[in-house]
């Protein structure tokens, strides 16, 4: 069996990467340039990017990506500099107050003038620390101070105080006040009692969001709330609710509706038929009675209703809303929703076309590629769209 060899995406081109279109996201494409060798990648976001190597001299590498680095030997000693997606800049950068980079060491006069962004040595740290310590001694002869400070000279001294704050004079704090101000939570404020029926907002005393009043609304089909009582309905003190209606239904028992009726019998009363036949004359129905209808003795008279039906068979082809339609059925499976699905054909899984039906295990190895050979490696040919046998596999030239 043949060996197969893999062979990276490459170019012997000085810094050229691959386009976009030719290599493949999370691919490795490999420049092999002498003076300039580097492996590239397609990131997440479909962008070729250098990620080893660095170029040397004095041209910046073409077709730089975010975060290459070069070293300019344009000047003596080199710069290492760093592409930002824009321009090449030194890297490190240069330091400032809020952020580390190369910094260069002051001269005197920087030192004199102060100059931001210079570094100064341990013999400049030196010199200036010797003239700082280099002073005249002079005498104080009085101070004057200025409330809440106070200053009393006596016999050469003077000597200097604070005095305590006060409730209307400015001063130092005392110990007591310290404990006192420590124990006071942050955004503290001085307790206020609420007023309900305060309406000017700027009032400390406002109540901000207060509930509106609330309203029970009626009862619906929809809402929950309150109901009136009606006729026939009875409430008691500990809202007990009876239900009190006149010529209500109700119910006896069975009876056989073939012989004579229940005797006495009351308006509402309901029978329910136990047994199938012709009524007995003294019901004063007609026709036969099905068993299970109710007899309701209404009005001086008796009345057949609600005679039991056939049962309703299942229809699967039925409309939807008809008496014998099937609720919840499965549906047909399609790539966002499950459900039932036919096997193809055999014409069907040649074609390759039908998009509604599942192919079997013994289909799908029809359909796969073999080759000539045991342990054969196949290619697919886009220019003849087949399968054909390789040796190689070989990643091309960008």
């Amino acid at each position: 069996m043949a060996t197969p060899k893999l062979l990276h995406l490459r170019s012997q081109t000085k810094g050229q990467l691959p386009s976009a279109a030719v290599i493949q996201v999370g691919q490795i494409g490999v420049n092999y340039h002498a003076d300039d060798p580097f492996l590239c990648i397609k990131d997440s976001v479909g962008v070729v990017r250098r990620v080893s190597g660095f170029a040397i001299g004095t041209v910046a590498p073409a077709s730089a990506t975010p975060g290459q680095l070069w070293v300019d030997t344009t000047n003596t000693p080199a710069t290492l500099k760093v592409y930002n997606g824009t321009g090449w800049t030194p890297a490190p950068d240069a330091a400032t107050t809020t952020k580390a980079g190369v910094v260069q060491l002051a001269t005197t006069a920087d030192v004199t003038a102060g100059t931001i962004g210079r570094a100064v040595d341990a013999a400049q740290l030196k010199a200036t620390n010797d003239r700082l310590t280099t002073s005249t001694t002079a005498s104080i002869t009085g101070v004057t101070g200025t409330l809440p400070v106070t200053a009393v000279t006596t016999t050469g001294k003077v000597v200097v105080g604070v005095n305590d704050a006060t409730i209307t004079t400015a001063g130092l704090l005392t110990a007591l006040d310290k404990v006192k101000l420590d124990g006071i939570a942050t955004g503290a404020e001085v307790n206020i009692q609420a007023d309900w029926t305060q309406t000017d907002n700027t009032k400390d005393d406002f109540i901000k969001n207060k509930p509106a009043a609330y309203v029970l609304p009626a009862a619906s089909a929809t809402v929950l709330g309150g109901v009136k009582q009606g006729t026939g309905l009875a409430i008691a003190a500990d809202g007990t609710l009876s239900v009190n209606l006149t010529g209500a239904l109700t119910y006896k028992g069975t009876t056989d509706p073939t012989k004579v009726p229940p005797a006495a019998p009351k308006n509402g009363d309901v029978w329910i038929a136990s047994v199938a036949g012709a009524y007995e004359a003294t019901w004063g129905l007609t026709g036969i009675a099905t068993k299970g209808e109710m007899l309701i003795f209404e009005g001086g008279a008796w009345d057949a209703v609600g005679q039991a039906a056939s049962p309703i068979k299942p229809n699967w082809t039925a409309a939807a809303g008809a008496a014998d339609e099937i609720l919840n059925k499965p549906v047909a499976a399609t790539d966002t929703t499950a459900g039932l699905i036919r096997l193809a054909t055999t014409a069907e899984a040649a074609a390759g076309t039908s998009t509604t039906t599942a192919v079997t295990p013994a289909q799908l190895l029809s359909r796969l590629p073999k080759g000539t050979a045991a342990d054969q490696y196949l290619r697919w040919d886009q220019a003849t769209t087949v399968w054909v046998a390789a040796d190689d596999v070989i990643g091309g030239v960008f």
